[in-house]
């Protein structure tokens, strides 16, 4: 017999309790802030094959180990794991406020029986589609939900329409100008948005259906109000399902989360829209690679109501 297989028989077989006794020395050397490395490869190999899960927290770094203990917690704790970011942080997920958005729907985009100094924009009765609640995020998102928070408040979403509807990607509301045309007024006075200077607010990502977000990168606003000192921005974006929409990662604060009324985010969907065929959104992408301002002004048309959805009253639960 060789010398290598009489070694291998001398060696005494791993044991759970020598498993248990790595564990412990494992434990020691870490709270002392020792290296932590068994006493051979084999020991280590052992330690993984008897107890994977418990040996390799203990082989990990302390944030690596921080991050297993994370994806093993229970749902609903109100922190996320952002594992798509270096830094691997923790998103706090703590509901502060809860949004309602009694949503109605118009027969027509424009009224017909409108009559000279008549300010209301579209029908005085529009029919109930149901309410959306919003579960606000104001740990993650703090400066945009104070924002969204004290608008709601003022009732500056009231009264108001939704200016896109794209199914599959998302609902925008929020859009600011005159109350004649159905937009928002930002009132005096909201606190200024600090989350948008913030590379962290930017983490959360757009994943499921009825995720919220302060729109940054489809925003309408016209200029003249964008660059005003005082504008806060108001616009939110609502994803309809049933997929993610990566296209709106890193570039909108995702501030919340429907927990009620995703059915009415459906049937809002099913409402007429806007839609170029194939040969316009060809016609499009020729015109903007020429660089044609014209194809951005039509493109922004694409996904408009012909029947008007809104806002009959928002506030907070």
């Amino acid at each position: 017999m060789s010398t290598r297989c009489q070694a291998e028989q001398q060696r005494e077989p791993i044991t759970e309790h020598k498993v248990q006794q790595q564990r412990r020395q494992l434990q020691h050397h870490r709270q002392h802030g020792r290296a932590v490395e068994p006493a051979s490869r084999r020991a280590a190999l052992g330690l993984l094959a008897a107890a994977p899960a418990a040996a390799a927290a203990l082989l990990l770094p302390p944030s690596a180990a921080a991050e297993a203990a994370l994806e093993a917690a229970p749902q609903g704790s109100g922190f996320i794991d952002d594992s798509s970011s270096s830094s691997s942080q923790v998103v706090d997920l703590t509901v502060t406020y809860r949004l309602f958005v009694d949503i109605g729907l118009c027969p027509e985009a424009v009224r017909t029986d409108r009559r000279l100094g008549d300010k209301t924009p579209f029908c005085q009765e529009p029919e109930p589609l149901g309410r959306i609640v919003v579960d606000l995020y104001g740990r993650a998102a703090p400066g945009s939900v104070a924002t969204i928070v004290a608008a709601a408040r003022a009732g500056a979403y009231d009264s108001t329409q939704l200016s896109k509807v794209l199914p599959g990607r998302y609902l925008l509301l929020g859009a600011q100008g005159g109350r004649r045309s159905g937009l928002v007024q930002a009132p005096q006075g909201l606190p200024p948005n600090r989350d948008i200077l913030e590379a962290a607010s930017f983490r959360l990502p757009h994943r499921r259906p009825g995720t919220v977000s302060l729109n940054l990168s489809e925003n309408e606003d016209e200029e003249f109000i964008r660059f005003g000192k005082d504008y806060r921005n108001l616009s939110l974006l609502i994803t309809t399902g049933p997929g993610p929409v990566p296209s709106l990662d890193g570039e909108n604060i995702v501030v919340g989360q429907v927990s009620e009324g995703l059915d009415v985010v459906a049937a809002i969907t099913q409402v007429p829209t806007f839609t170029p065929n194939d040969n316009a959104r060809a016609l499009n992408d020729f015109a903007n690679f020429i660089g044609d301002e014209r194809a951005a002004k039509t493109r922004a048309k694409w996904g408009r109501p012909l029947q008007v959805v809104v806002i009959t009253r928002a506030g907070l639960l």
